[in-house]
């Protein structure tokens, strides 16, 4: 008995411990995407970043980065990624506004995502 529940509990250690990115993961992600002047690049470590930072408080702010840079570049995928992140946070919470006056894009880049589906 007290075997399992050792294990149990190492387990369950492992799996909390898995569960968050690395700070440094983030951090050196971060200074990539301040140092990159190629806006494709960019948008490849936008959504590094924004996966790492799945389910926590930081991704919506790299999903709305995500948003603007993947529009302007035409990245279909990506654009994707960063609505369906902003969708699910604007359904969970309907108090919060509007999901697309969030965006700090203008009307026209917002209609032009059509293009994309």
């Amino acid at each position: 008995m007290k075997k399992s529940l050792w294990t149990l509990l190492a387990v369950g250690w492992m799996a909390a411990s898995s569960a968050t990115p690395p700070a440094h993961l983030v951090d050196s992600l971060e200074s990539a995407y301040q140092a990159e002047p190629d806006a494709r690049k960019r948008v490849d470590i936008l959504l590094n970043l924004k996966d790492l930072n799945d389910s926590s408080e930081d991704e919506l702010y790299y999903s709305r980065k995500l948003f603007d840079e993947a529009a302007a570049v035409g990245d279909g995928f990506a654009v994707g990624a960063s609505l369906g992140s902003l969708a699910s946070y604007y359904i969970s919470s309907p108090g919060a506004g509007d999901s697309l006056a969030v965006s700090s894009a203008n009307p026209l880049q917002v209609m032009s995502i059509s293009r994309f589906f």
